[in-house]
């Protein structure tokens, strides 16, 4: 990390995971700091989360660059959500797919981008509004944004229906994606699909 230089730690370190914001999930920082030392384009688009003045949109393409490069994406991939759904193709013929391994989808990665920019700024002395950068005030906690991105494409959405030919309130299914379609099952609006456990 020494070889960081004092002005690309902090970037790097709420990056990749710190104290304040989560790390992508099986990600290493170490890994990280090696490809950054490495590229070029990587220190170029970690400058821009210590410039001030940056907008939101330069902040989102600057750490899209970083999510592709650290995800290991073609250096002619620039679409995160392009490349979620390649390797999601190449992991599925896999014998045990792990999807858990995909990149963020655009939606959530913009969000996950907002919240180290403002910790650089914090940590630079320049206080911005958490909640244009990532963040949502819940009672008197900050609470990170977890998305941009509906939980599913609207078309999917609207195929979803319930399977149960009677009460759809049995203790033998559990809860699983909220959709908002109307159950012909129950007399309110279902806006939870159950599932058979």
């Amino acid at each position: 990390m020494q070889r960081l230089g004092y002005e690309h730690i902090l970037f790097v370190h709420a990056f990749t995971g710190c104290d304040t914001i989560s790390s992508a999930f099986r990600k290493s920082k170490l890994i990280f700091c090696r490809l950054y030392l490495k590229s070029p384009d990587l220190k170029e688009a970690a400058a821009v989360f210590s410039d001030p003045s940056a907008s939101q949109e330069d902040v989102h393409k600057a750490g899209i660059t970083c999510f592709l490069k650290w995800y290991g994406a073609p250096t002619k991939e620039t679409s995160l959500n392009a490349y979620r759904y390649q390797t999601f193709v190449k992991s599925v013929t896999n014998v045990k797919p792990d999807i858990s391994s995909l990149p963020p989808t655009e939606g959530a990665a913009r969000q996950h981008l907002y919240r180290p920019y403002h910790q650089v700024q914090q940590w630079l002395g320049n206080n911005l509004p958490p909640q244009d950068w990532g963040w949502t005030m819940k009672g008197d906690v900050l609470v990170p944004n977890q998305t941009e991105d509906p939980p599913a494409p609207q078309v999917l959405l609207q195929t979803i229906f319930c399977r149960f030919m009677k009460d759809c309130s049995s203790r033998f299914m559990k809860e699983s994606v909220v959709v908002g379609r109307q159950c012909c099952h129950v007399t309110q609006r279902a806006l939870i699909v159950r599932e058979v456990a």
